[in-house]
């Protein structure tokens, strides 16, 4: 197998196993509580409760081993996406250094009446 074809069916199996995990999720945070769900033998799509927690996490070990094979696949993309003019490694720009540190000091203050105000420090 080339690595382009192996590219290709790693992006497509981890596209696939992102999307059924969002919608296993979904379905999963609106089952009905555990012994409402087994008394009433609620169902979806012919999966009970069980069945969607346990192909939940088979697809999410599915998707974290794409993910590996992605990034290892793509590491001299990565690596030259991640470098500047010069070719040295770059991971933030001064750019970035200003938006990374301007974003982590947002700091939410709580007022008397328990609203919430968010103010730059």
């Amino acid at each position: 197998m080339t690595k382009s074809v192996l590219r290709k069916a790693v992006s497509m199996t981890s596209v696939f196993s992102f999307l059924y995990l969002a919608f296993s999720g979904v379905v999963m945070y609106f089952t009905p509580p555990g012994r409402i769900a087994y008394w009433a033998d609620w169902r979806i799509f012919g999966l009970n409760k069980t069945m969607y927690n346990e192909t939940h996490m088979t697809i999410g070990l599915l998707f974290i081993v794409c993910m590996i094979l992605h990034i290892w696949l793509n590491w001299k993309p990565i690596m030259n996406y991640m470098s500047n003019k010069s070719g040295s490694f770059v991971f933030f720009y001064k750019r970035d250094n200003i938006r990374l540190s301007a974003f982590c000091n947002i700091r939410c203050r709580f007022i008397d009446d328990g609203s919430t105000i968010f103010k730059l420090f």
